[in-house]
């Protein structure tokens, strides 16, 4: 059953992740908070990927992997694309800018994708890419049965698991001073926003809230709030207290509260349909793959026409700019898209 409120938090995740690499004031509580983007559309995934029985058809999960696959190849073509013009017409020739783009598509990068689950262009393909991980994982073991009702049963617990070593292991170890093993960071980003310590647990814990529902409870907006509250503590405390700054991406607990308290709402709230609901079914997958093209460019041409850096308050209308070209540049792919459909439905028809 479609449910406009899951559709809405789709629209607000995509518009945080716009705003996780436009941060407009460069601080610790809009980075943080836009933290809660990825969360939310890896639950969302989780929450529909099984069938309504519970099972999972090999074909189901076939289409599945297939459609991100598309979504992934379609990612490189426009941002590879986008970097050869950028260099060639930086003043690079062809063959140079060509050539600049061999290390994305080395045995290296592509070991490191498949192994760890994360992108290897350093751009937001990591997301597809540690999707299509999580897919295979846990779609390749649920056709056993058996551990199939083993991981449902234990589902939480195996994401609780996972999020553990995601937080406080590895803040415990870069502490003490093992900044990782071998080519492997504990530093970077990479270490945990990939397939086993991002999409795994969040898709689980998706899977869990669908296997019980309806969960009831209380004042769902009040910890939502104190969620966040928590998680942008959780950021300054990361790097005034626990002197962990040069650590990448932000810890985990009070987000992982919020985007669950906040999907729990959702499914037991199913809002009217408006605008918002149409952006997060329709319009979230364009948002997310090409607001960095359009705020790129949008910063070039504001750095060309400004004599003096730009403040916080302008950085943060070109946010929101970045926000609402994006939007008008999806809305009119999508709108093309349906009436290229309609033509070619009734040229076959007739």
């Amino acid at each position: 059953m479609k449910n406009n409120s899951i559709s809405k938090l789709k629209a607000l995740a995509c518009y945080l992740v716009v705003l996780n690499h436009f941060n407009p004031a460069g601080g610790i509580t809009t980075y943080t908070l836009s933290h809660c983007g990825v969360p939310i559309f890896f639950l969302v995934s989780g929450f529909y990927f099984l069938s309504k029985d519970g099972s999972l058809p090999i074909s189901r999960l076939a289409k599945k992997i297939k459609h991100i696959c598309y979504l992934l190849l379609g990612h490189i073509a426009l941002y590879s694309l986008y970097q050869l013009i950028v260099e060639v017409k930086g003043g690079s020739s062809f063959i140079e800018a060509l050539s600049g783009l061999l290390p994305y598509f080395s045995i290296k990068a592509f070991a490191k994708a498949i192994i760890i689950g994360t992108g290897f262009m350093g751009g937001g393909e990591w997301f597809l890419v540690s999707l299509i991980g999580a897919y295979a994982v846990i779609g390749l073991l649920f056709q056993s049965e058996k551990i199939r009702k083993i991981i449902t049963k234990f589902s939480a617990l195996i994401a609780v698991l996972l999020l553990f070593a995601h937080i406080i292991v590895r803040a415990v170890i870069v502490k003490i001073g093992i900044t990782g093993i071998g080519p492997f960071s504990f530093l970077e980003t990479y270490s945990v926003r990939n397939t086993w310590f991002d999409a795994i647990p969040f898709m689980l814990i998706g899977m869990a809230i669908r296997n019980n529902s309806p969960i009831v409870i209380k004042y769902p907006k009040t910890y939502i709030a104190l969620a966040l509250i928590i998680s942008v503590g959780e950021g300054y405390a990361k790097d005034y207290i626990l002197g962990l700054a040069e650590m990448g991406t932000v810890l985990y607990i009070g987000t992982v509260f919020a985007v669950v308290f906040a999907m729990i709402w959702c499914i037991n709230n199913n809002t009217q349909e408006n605008i918002f609901s149409y952006i997060g079914e329709k319009l979230s997958m364009l948002i997310y793959f090409l607001h960095p093209i359009v705020g790129w460019t949008m910063q070039d041409i504001i750095g060309a026409f400004a004599a003096q850096p730009l403040g916080v308050c302008p950085r943060f209308f070109v946010t929101a700019g970045v926000m609402l070209v994006t939007t008008l540049v999806s809305a009119a792919i999508v709108y093309g898209k349906s009436k290229i459909d309609h033509i070619v439905l009734k040229r076959n028809s007739s």
